[in-house]
């Protein structure tokens, strides 16, 4: 999808039903960690406006510090999936989003995933679930909308606003992973 209108790019890839078994089943055993908002975490920002807790278990952070389970993760065949086998990950972590029928369809505090730096990120989903990604122009106007569908991974821009939505009905899980490019 490429628009002219204000540069948004996104690529669409699938992961072999052996990797996305895999993951499925790893993203439940996965230790979670509880965060106030799930753009911003616990920290004050200009964007962050209504609250939208969240569950995460990092398993990659910015200083290379790898979890416990990092290693049981396909990387290399999500690499090769989505055209970036070389690429190295500058981040990556897995999000656990409980149903919210109250805020359904409701983007969530829109962000970058790393201001400071050039990246690429690579959102993979896990499971079927109805809450969408959402994406942002400048003025942070929506988009587009992204459904998550099982065993789909995104690919767009670091730069470009996004935001996760709450579900209604299932639990949302979201592979993110962030790429140097």
């Amino acid at each position: 999808l490429m628009s002219n209108v204000n540069s948004f790019s996104i690529t669409r890839h699938k992961l072999k039903i052996t990797h996305q078994k895999l993951i499925e089943n790893l993203c439940k055993k996965l230790p979670y960690f509880y965060f106030d908002d799930c753009a911003y975490g616990n920290f004050e920002h200009d964007l962050k406006t209504d609250m939208h807790p969240y569950f995460s278990h990092t398993l990659l952070n910015e200083e290379g510090e790898k979890s416990e389970h990092f290693r049981k993760f396909p990387w290399i065949p999500i690499g090769e999936a989505i055209g970036m086998p070389n690429n190295i990950m500058m981040r990556a972590h897995m999000t656990l989003q409980y149903p919210r029928p109250d805020v359904f369809g409701v983007a969530h505090n829109s962000h970058i995933d790393q201001p400071d730096r050039k990246h690429i990120v690579a959102l993979y989903y896990p499971n079927k679930a109805d809450g969408d990604t959402f994406f942002f122009d400048s003025d942070q106007n929506v988009i587009h909308r992204e459904t998550p569908e099982r065993g789909k991974v995104v690919v767009f821009d670091g730069s470009q606003y996004h935001s996760s939505s709450s579900p209604s009905k299932t639990t949302r899980f979201t592979l993110n992973i962030n790429y140097y490019p």
